[in-house]
């Protein structure tokens, strides 16, 4: 009885001096200094109510509920007609490395009519507003970013086909279909998991962009081309705008943690039975603490400041990606080692929010060297780049040139900040250069001997 009693009160006396006797009510320091925190993120620009971020769309303008219906007929698709499926659904991998995956023919296509359809009605919609609820916090579900990115490779793997038919009008204009669905993911509530998907969406139509001018050679309008598929993509992702959704999502689980109900529901839809021992699964230790109203304001007091912080110091231009690499690998290095016992939601809620610079930098690269791509298959001959054109983000220099002996390689230094000499990088962009040129160079090929003699794809200007 008395090792009990010590015990209790020695407990007593540990939660005391970590929260402080108001504080572990609840009531006292740890909820002041989280309301302080709220009310020096509004000076910043990031509302402390996570229904001030949440969008409002009419439903004659949104096109969730169409994008829905196209992922059932979808499902259905693929699961009657796997083989089909997989071959409409290949993206650029074909053109790039020749496959082992059985071509999809016209008549594969002829049988998504109806998904086509869908498709075409959704990209006439204004806006696009899936509404997921930022009171969800992180714990809110996407699961219509996998359908929608199955529908920009689809589009792309349409469009290819008929570029190689050497039907270049109706290629483009499934190329620029397959843009607007990227254009409008952007427009959902942003968060980053949603600015990753929609760098993704824009990669597939880029480098369908890309594969499409080179089979189509040096043309007068090539440029014209590039132009009217970036006005459909619509401007590069925002990491700013991302971070504040993600602040946003943050504030959702706030507040969902303390709803003792509704935390219960959480804890039971992702975490369930201890199947493994076919038994209730135990709450941790951590969630517990969270049921603990002075804990819960401690451990999300760092996660607000955090964001507070940072926000301030990213770029808002979306396009000044140079400043953006920076800012972010310095606020990663002051990020790095932080964590005490009572920033346990910052571990879990922000540690994922460093390094995604790098890959919004590639795409601001893929998209800038597809244009001087464009640009220089719009000539008869030569390659120049204009004297005033944007910098490599990766370097802060102009883009890499070099004539070859049949035509012409552009190339950014990529992420190694280094001039590997319009080599093909490996590990995921990590290494060499990130290279376009005419005739189409092979991205499935890595570290080939040099420009001149590197090995490419399908020879540009002859579809087979």
């Amino acid at each position: 009885m008395a090792k009990s009693v010590k015990f209790w009160l020695g407990a007593i006396a540990g939660m005391t001096l970590l929260c402080g006797v108001g504080g572990y009510s609840g009531f006292g320091v740890p909820q002041s200094e989280y309301n302080r925190e709220l009310e020096r993120a509004e000076a910043v620009g990031l509302p402390s109510e996570p229904e001030k971020y949440q969008r409002v769309v009419a439903d004659a303008d949104n096109a969730a509920p169409i994008y829905r219906e196209a992922s059932r007929t979808w499902d259905a698709f693929r699961k009657a007609q796997p083989e089909v499926a997989n071959a409409v659904s290949q993206g650029t991998s074909e053109l790039a490395s020749g496959g082992n995956f059985r071509a999809a023919t016209k008549e594969d296509f002829a049988k998504l009519g109806k998904l086509f359809l869908s498709l075409d009605q959704a990209a006439q919609k204004p806006t696009l507003c899936f509404d997921r609820k930022y009171s969800d916090g992180t714990f809110a579900l996407f699961p219509e970013f996998s359908s929608l990115r199955q529908f920009v490779r689809i589009r792309v793997t349409y469009a290819l086909l008929l570029a190689r038919q050497g039907k270049f009008d109706a290629a483009y204009q499934e190329i620029e279909r397959s843009a607007v669905i990227s254009r409008q993911l952007g427009e959902d509530n942003p968060s980053l998991i949603g600015l990753l998907v929609q760098v993704a969406l824009r990669s597939i139509t880029v480098r369908g962009l890309e594969q499409t001018l080179c089979l189509a050679g040096r043309q007068p309008d090539a440029l014209k081309r590039y132009q009217r598929v970036m006005a459909a993509l619509g401007p590069l992702p925002s990491y700013r705008e991302a971070i504040r959704g993600e602040y946003a999502f943050c504030l959702g689980t706030m507040k969902m943690l303390g709803d003792a109900e509704r935390r219960a529901e959480i804890l039971r839809l992702f975490d369930g039975t201890d199947w493994e021992n076919d038994q209730p699964r135990r709450m941790s230790l951590e969630e517990y603490l969270l049921g603990i109203p002075s804990f819960r304001y401690q451990m999300m007091t760092p996660v607000v400041r955090h964001y507070r912080t940072i926000y301030p110091q990213l770029p808002a231009d979306p396009n000044d990606v140079y400043s953006l690499l920076k800012t972010d690998k310095l606020l990663s290095a002051q990020h790095t080692g932080i964590y005490g016992i009572m920033d346990y939601l910052l571990k879990i809620l922000v540690g994922s929010n460093f390094g995604t610079s790098p890959t919004i930098a590639r795409r601001f690269a893929d998209d800038r060297l597809v244009e001087l791509l464009a640009l220089n298959l719009s000539r008869s001959s030569g390659l120049s780049i204009p004297n005033d054109y944007p910098l490599d983000p990766f370097s802060n220099k102009p883009f890499r040139t070099q004539a070859t002996k049949n035509g012409f390689r552009i190339w950014s230094v990529g992420q190694n900040e280094t001039d590997d000499g319009g080599i093909v990088g490996s590990g995921g962009g990590m290494n060499g250069d990130i290279v376009v040129g005419y005739p189409y160079v092979d991205k499935t090929i890595r570290w080939g001997s040099s420009p001149a003699g590197a090995p490419t794809g399908l020879p540009a200007g002859s579809p087979p």
